[in-house]
């Protein structure tokens, strides 16, 4: 009886969707949306800053983007699995619900490209997400995963993708593979170790990986030669690799709060070098060659075992000590 009822309720709520425009064998899913959020007679889509109950449509009606969540009226649990049905969908916007897991068919949403479920509750990722071969931006910040499936590596057209906060312990070597990425922050984890992997993405220009237990940094880290910002502040670091002075388009380099007790000598080939912040470590010194860096603008070397601090860096009026 509860089973006919809900079909006679989804087909009710699809019915207003279908007479709203929307492509008849795509409302249905909108009209499980609707009953799966408490507060499930919307009236009228709207999108603010306190949440949004939205959805567009393109000129044939067919769905192209969703966004339910953020809200303090109502949450989202499940993701139906009707949602493969949204052939067109390009933008799904979770953000902000109690979301634990992502059906399997999630990976049949072949032209989607931007999907969002930061703060959210979820455990784990399903392997079919691998088939999502049109995402570009992927928001997981904020949720539950201890792991990442292989298939993250078949996202080959995936440009940013966010896994702050969080409590994984490594990251699958196949990240290598994600050669169009351009943003990865995996900051506040509790991850051990970089993969080798890492030295593979090209196309990578912001690498964030502060607040994590990382003893080690790869090698392979001076293969990115498009990376401007690297953070790795709050991390258990002791040692920096000599190929990281090889990151010729570094302008941003954060080691603050780690172990580090020498900086290697390459570090003073990092023309592009604005930023670097070396404060509260155990460095005895520090190098000549960071004075040198034309490009810098400001240096952090407080609470280190530095007692003098060299002539080319004392010299330099515009550099911004602290």
């Amino acid at each position: 009886m509860k089973l006919e009822r809900f079909k006679l309720a989804k087909r009710d709520f699809a019915q207003k969707y279908i007479d709203k425009g929307v492509d008849p064998t795509e409302a249905p899913v909108l009209g499980v949306f609707e009953i799966l959020t408490p507060e499930n007679n919307i009236d009228e889509i709207f999108r603010h800053e306190h949440g949004a109950w939205y959805y567009k449509t393109d000129q044939e009606g067919h769905i192209v983007e969703i966004e339910i969540g953020n809200t303090e009226k109502f949450w989202l649990y499940i993701i139906p699995e009707q949602i493969s049905l949204l052939k067109h969908l390009e933008t799904l916007n979770l953000m902000g619900n109690y979301i634990e897991t992502l059906p399997e068919s999630i990976g049949e949403l072949t032209s989607l490209k931007r999907l969002n479920l930061d703060f959210n509750k979820i455990k784990h990722l399903p392997e079919s997400i691998g088939k999502l071969k049109s995402l570009e931006t992927l928001g997981l910040q904020h949720n539950n995963l201890h792991t990442l499936p292989e298939s993250i590596g078949n996202l080959n057209s995936l440009k940013s993708l966010s896994i702050s906060s969080n409590k994984l312990q490594t990251i699958p070597e196949s990240i290598g593979l994600l050669d169009k990425l351009e943003q990865l922050f995996l900051s506040e984890n509790k991850m051990q170790t970089i993969p080798n992997s890492i030295g593979n993405l090209k196309s990578l220009e912001n690498l964030w990986v502060s607040e994590n237990i990382i003893q080690e940094i790869p090698e392979s880290i001076g293969k990115l030669k498009n990376l401007k910002r690297l953070l790795l502040y709050k991390n258990d670091l002791r040692n920096i690799p000599e190929s990281m002075g090889d990151l010729e388009s570094l302008e941003y380099l954060e080691l603050a709060h780690n172990k580090i007790q020498e900086i290697p000598k390459s570090i003073g080939k990092l023309k592009s070098l604005k930023g670097l912040s070396l404060y509260n470590n155990e460095l005895k010194k520090i190098l000549e060659s960071i004075g040198n860096l034309k490009s810098l603008e400001s240096l952090g070397i407080k609470d280190n075992l530095i007692q003098d601090i060299p002539k080319s860096i004392s010299r330099r009026k515009n550099l911004k000590l602290y």
